[in-house]
């Protein structure tokens, strides 16, 4: 049996979070909202919003570093990771993050 840890996300990114790790890699932190419409019983469509949390590593000086901004699309491929972690409070939780091994840009439409 194959096992696969892959995820395909595209939606609009929500708040960002840069970190420099070391001179040519920047870690960017961010939430990327998808969106997910079905029909309930009586027909009636449904629009829901999920929130994921999103690492994108770049290597240099990318365009994603400044294009990677609150209310822009973007396009993510990667696999889901969890991490375990004690709050101040002693309170062992759970992170889940989206690790993303490709990202693009949707481009903006023209107004």
């Amino acid at each position: 049996m194959e096992h696969l840890n892959q995820v395909t996300l595209c939606g609009v990114v929500g708040s960002v979070r840069h970190s420099v790790i070391a001179p040519d890699y920047t870690y960017i932190n961010y939430s990327l909202a998808t969106e997910r419409m079905y029909k309930d019983s009586e027909k009636n469509i449904i629009s829901e919003t999920i929130w994921h949390q999103v690492l994108t590593i770049v290597k240099g000086d990318s365009e994603l570093i400044k294009g990677i901004q609150k209310g822009r699309g973007v396009y993510v491929e990667g696999y889901i990771r969890y991490q375990k972690y004690t709050d101040v409070n002693g309170i062992d939780k759970v992170f889940c993050q989206i690790v993303a091994e490709a990202t693009k840009l949707i481009p903006e439409s023209r107004k």
